[in-house]
Protein backbone atom coordinates (compact mmCIF):
# COMPACT_ATOMS: atom_id res chain seq x y z
CA UNK A 1 0.00 0.00 0.00
CA UNK A 2 1.43 3.71 -0.53
CA UNK A 3 1.43 5.49 2.72
CA UNK A 4 0.61 8.45 0.76
CA UNK A 5 -2.47 7.34 -0.57
CA UNK A 6 -4.72 7.91 2.53
CA UNK A 7 -7.79 10.17 3.49
CA UNK A 8 -7.24 14.17 3.50
CA UNK A 9 -7.13 15.80 7.21
CA UNK A 10 -10.43 17.78 7.25
CA UNK A 11 -9.49 21.30 7.89
CA UNK A 12 -9.85 22.98 11.66
CA UNK A 13 -13.05 24.82 12.49
CA UNK A 14 -11.14 27.49 13.99
CA UNK A 15 -13.86 28.02 16.47
CA UNK A 16 -13.44 26.85 20.40
CA UNK A 17 -16.29 25.60 22.38
CA UNK A 18 -17.63 27.87 25.51
CA UNK A 19 -17.23 25.32 28.25
CA UNK A 20 -15.39 26.59 31.51
CA UNK A 21 -15.37 23.92 33.82
CA UNK A 22 -16.12 20.49 31.52
CA UNK A 23 -17.31 19.56 28.04
CA UNK A 24 -20.20 17.62 29.21
CA UNK A 25 -23.18 17.06 26.51
CA UNK A 26 -24.20 20.58 25.75
CA UNK A 27 -20.33 21.04 24.20
CA UNK A 28 -20.38 21.92 21.09
CA UNK A 29 -17.40 19.94 19.89
CA UNK A 30 -19.34 16.68 20.79
CA UNK A 31 -22.28 17.71 19.59
CA UNK A 32 -20.64 18.10 16.26
CA UNK A 33 -18.45 14.75 16.85
CA UNK A 34 -15.30 16.46 17.48
CA UNK A 35 -12.47 15.42 19.88
CA UNK A 36 -11.05 18.75 22.15
CA UNK A 37 -7.73 19.47 21.28
CA UNK A 38 -5.56 21.77 23.22
CA UNK A 39 -4.80 23.43 26.24
CA UNK A 40 -5.28 27.21 26.75
CA UNK A 41 -2.82 26.98 29.89
CA UNK A 42 0.12 25.74 26.93
CA UNK A 43 1.33 28.99 25.04
CA UNK A 44 2.66 26.71 22.59
CA UNK A 45 -1.41 25.27 21.27
CA UNK A 46 -2.09 28.57 20.67
CA UNK A 47 -0.38 28.55 17.30
CA UNK A 48 -2.25 24.76 16.57
CA UNK A 49 -4.86 25.14 13.94
CA UNK A 50 -6.66 22.76 15.30
CA UNK A 51 -7.32 23.66 19.34
CA UNK A 52 -10.89 23.91 19.90
CA UNK A 53 -11.35 23.49 23.91
CA UNK A 54 -9.91 26.14 26.83
CA UNK A 55 -10.76 23.59 29.18
CA UNK A 56 -7.51 21.19 29.04
CA UNK A 57 -6.98 17.71 29.09
CA UNK A 58 -9.23 16.92 31.76
CA UNK A 59 -12.40 18.28 30.08
CA UNK A 60 -13.70 15.03 29.51
CA UNK A 61 -14.42 15.33 25.36
CA UNK A 62 -10.96 13.48 24.96
CA UNK A 63 -11.12 9.62 25.11
CA UNK A 64 -9.79 8.58 21.52
CA UNK A 65 -6.73 11.26 22.53
CA UNK A 66 -6.07 9.78 26.50
CA UNK A 67 -6.52 6.30 25.39
CA UNK A 68 -9.56 5.78 28.10
CA UNK A 69 -10.37 2.27 26.67
CA UNK A 70 -12.69 -0.60 28.36
CA UNK A 71 -10.64 -3.76 29.17
CA UNK A 72 -11.92 -6.54 27.13
CA UNK A 73 -11.00 -10.09 26.38
CA UNK A 74 -12.04 -12.66 23.72
CA UNK A 75 -14.33 -15.50 24.86
CA UNK A 76 -15.87 -17.81 22.23
CA UNK A 77 -19.32 -17.04 21.48
CA UNK A 78 -22.52 -19.75 21.10
CA UNK A 79 -23.32 -19.73 17.27
CA UNK A 80 -20.66 -16.76 16.66
CA UNK A 81 -17.28 -18.24 17.03
CA UNK A 82 -15.12 -15.49 18.85
CA UNK A 83 -16.64 -12.52 20.44
CA UNK A 84 -15.46 -10.04 23.24
CA UNK A 85 -16.76 -9.28 26.73
CA UNK A 86 -15.85 -6.68 28.74
CA UNK A 87 -13.53 -7.71 31.89
CA UNK A 88 -14.78 -5.07 34.48
CA UNK A 89 -18.32 -3.48 32.63
CA UNK A 90 -18.98 -0.34 30.85
CA UNK A 91 -21.08 2.62 31.60
CA UNK A 92 -23.39 4.35 29.35
CA UNK A 93 -21.45 6.63 27.20
CA UNK A 94 -18.39 5.50 27.37
CA UNK A 95 -15.83 4.42 25.25
CA UNK A 96 -14.99 0.51 24.41
CA UNK A 97 -12.61 0.52 22.00
CA UNK A 98 -11.66 2.43 18.89
CA UNK A 99 -12.00 0.21 15.68
CA UNK A 100 -8.75 0.77 14.25
CA UNK A 101 -7.42 -1.86 11.23
CA UNK A 102 -5.48 -0.54 7.74
CA UNK A 103 -6.64 2.17 5.95
CA UNK A 104 -7.86 1.32 1.99
CA UNK A 105 -9.20 2.76 -0.68
CA UNK A 106 -12.49 2.05 -2.64
CA UNK A 107 -11.05 0.03 -5.32
CA UNK A 108 -8.96 -1.73 -2.85
CA UNK A 109 -11.84 -2.69 -0.65
CA UNK A 110 -13.63 -4.12 -3.54
CA UNK A 111 -10.35 -6.00 -4.76
CA UNK A 112 -10.47 -7.71 -1.25
CA UNK A 113 -13.93 -8.33 -1.02
CA UNK A 114 -14.27 -10.03 -4.55
CA UNK A 115 -11.00 -12.32 -3.46
CA UNK A 116 -12.09 -13.58 -0.38
CA UNK A 117 -15.49 -13.99 -1.72
CA UNK A 118 -13.81 -16.48 -4.64
CA UNK A 119 -10.99 -17.76 -2.11
CA UNK A 120 -13.87 -18.64 0.82
CA UNK A 121 -16.74 -19.25 -0.93
CA UNK A 122 -18.52 -20.71 2.45
CA UNK A 123 -16.55 -17.91 4.84
CA UNK A 124 -19.26 -14.11 4.42
CA UNK A 125 -17.23 -13.07 7.87
CA UNK A 126 -15.80 -9.48 6.78
CA UNK A 127 -13.81 -6.71 9.25
CA UNK A 128 -14.58 -3.99 6.95
CA UNK A 129 -15.67 -0.99 8.18
CA UNK A 130 -16.74 2.45 6.24
CA UNK A 131 -14.71 4.98 7.52
CA UNK A 132 -15.78 8.01 5.62
CA UNK A 133 -16.76 8.69 1.67
CA UNK A 134 -14.53 6.11 -0.25
CA UNK A 135 -12.38 5.15 2.36
CA UNK A 136 -12.36 1.84 4.93
CA UNK A 137 -11.21 0.36 7.48
CA UNK A 138 -9.82 -3.21 7.04
CA UNK A 139 -9.44 -5.05 10.60
CA UNK A 140 -9.04 -8.52 9.10
CA UNK A 141 -4.89 -8.43 9.06
CA UNK A 142 -4.43 -5.77 11.38
CA UNK A 143 -6.49 -4.79 14.08
CA UNK A 144 -6.97 -4.80 17.71
CA UNK A 145 -9.66 -6.32 20.12
CA UNK A 146 -12.36 -4.24 18.64
CA UNK A 147 -12.52 -7.11 15.65
CA UNK A 148 -14.00 -9.74 17.85
CA UNK A 149 -16.94 -7.69 18.66
CA UNK A 150 -19.90 -9.63 16.62
CA UNK A 151 -23.26 -8.22 15.35
CA UNK A 152 -26.42 -7.99 17.01
CA UNK A 153 -30.04 -6.52 16.32
CA UNK A 154 -30.06 -5.85 20.00
CA UNK A 155 -26.62 -3.94 20.67
CA UNK A 156 -25.37 -2.88 23.86
CA UNK A 157 -22.69 -0.80 21.39
CA UNK A 158 -22.79 1.24 18.91
CA UNK A 159 -19.79 2.54 16.11
CA UNK A 160 -19.16 6.32 16.22
CA UNK A 161 -17.21 8.37 13.89
CA UNK A 162 -15.11 11.22 15.67
CA UNK A 163 -12.72 13.89 14.57
CA UNK A 164 -9.65 14.06 16.71
CA UNK A 165 -7.44 16.92 15.05
CA UNK A 166 -8.58 16.53 11.92
CA UNK A 167 -8.66 12.79 11.71
CA UNK A 168 -12.22 11.04 11.44
CA UNK A 169 -11.37 8.05 13.39
CA UNK A 170 -14.63 5.20 14.73
CA UNK A 171 -15.11 5.12 18.40
CA UNK A 172 -17.13 1.84 19.79
CA UNK A 173 -19.38 3.73 22.58
CA UNK A 174 -21.56 1.49 24.83
CA UNK A 175 -25.02 2.52 24.36
CA UNK A 176 -26.31 0.97 27.78
CA UNK A 177 -24.76 -0.27 30.72
CA UNK A 178 -22.62 -3.49 30.17
CA UNK A 179 -22.15 -5.76 32.89
CA UNK A 180 -18.75 -7.48 33.50
CA UNK A 181 -18.61 -10.16 31.73
CA UNK A 182 -21.01 -9.12 29.16
CA UNK A 183 -20.74 -9.63 25.09
CA UNK A 184 -20.17 -6.66 23.37
CA UNK A 185 -22.11 -6.04 20.18
CA UNK A 186 -23.08 -3.14 17.77
CA UNK A 187 -25.40 -3.41 14.80
CA UNK A 188 -23.13 -3.26 11.73
CA UNK A 189 -25.88 -3.43 9.22
CA UNK A 190 -26.02 0.43 9.18
CA UNK A 191 -22.43 1.22 9.24
CA UNK A 192 -20.98 -1.38 6.33
CA UNK A 193 -20.83 -0.98 2.54
CA UNK A 194 -20.16 -4.16 0.88
CA UNK A 195 -20.11 -5.76 -2.41
CA UNK A 196 -19.73 -9.12 -3.83
CA UNK A 197 -23.18 -11.00 -3.79
CA UNK A 198 -22.37 -13.80 -1.24
CA UNK A 199 -21.19 -11.15 1.51
CA UNK A 200 -24.30 -8.53 0.92
CA UNK A 201 -26.75 -11.93 0.69
CA UNK A 202 -25.67 -12.73 4.22
CA UNK A 203 -26.49 -9.38 5.45
CA UNK A 204 -29.32 -9.66 4.12
CA UNK A 205 -30.27 -13.30 6.43
CA UNK A 206 -28.92 -11.53 9.11
CA UNK A 207 -31.42 -8.89 8.92
CA UNK A 208 -34.07 -10.86 8.64
CA UNK A 209 -32.96 -13.27 11.04
CA UNK A 210 -32.74 -10.42 13.37
CA UNK A 211 -36.36 -9.23 13.16
CA UNK A 212 -39.79 -11.23 14.23
CA UNK A 213 -43.20 -9.23 14.19
CA UNK A 214 -45.72 -9.86 16.71
CA UNK A 215 -49.11 -8.55 15.63
CA UNK A 216 -51.41 -8.01 18.61
CA UNK A 217 -54.67 -6.70 17.75
CA UNK A 218 -57.18 -4.83 20.39
CA UNK A 219 -60.88 -3.98 19.35
CA UNK A 220 -61.66 -0.89 20.87
CA UNK A 221 -65.25 -0.18 21.41
CA UNK A 222 -66.39 3.70 21.41
CA UNK A 223 -69.18 5.71 21.33
CA UNK A 224 -68.71 7.94 18.25
CA UNK A 225 -72.84 9.13 18.46
CA UNK A 226 -73.59 6.13 16.82
CA UNK A 227 -72.32 2.91 18.48
CA UNK A 228 -69.22 1.20 16.18
CA UNK A 229 -65.83 -0.25 16.70
CA UNK A 230 -62.20 0.09 15.64
CA UNK A 231 -59.85 -2.40 15.34
CA UNK A 232 -56.18 -0.98 16.24
CA UNK A 233 -54.21 -2.94 14.72
CA UNK A 234 -50.25 -2.27 16.77
CA UNK A 235 -47.07 -4.07 15.30
CA UNK A 236 -44.08 -4.18 17.24
CA UNK A 237 -41.28 -4.97 15.44
CA UNK A 238 -39.42 -6.90 18.40
CA UNK A 239 -35.53 -7.11 17.48
CA UNK A 240 -33.60 -10.63 19.03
Amino acid sequence: MDPANKPKRHPPTEECCECKVSCDAHCLNRIAGLECVGNSKNKSDHTNPYRNCNVGPSCGNRLLTSREMAKCKPVRETGKGWGLVSVHGVKKGNIVLEYVGEIIDEKTKRSRLDAWAAEHPNDPNFYIMSLESGWYIDAREMANLSRFVNHSCEPNCQLSRIIVAGYLRIAIIAIKDVAPGEFLRYDVTNVVMLSTFNIVMSMILMIFVCISFKVMITILIQKMGINSFVVAVRINVVVQ
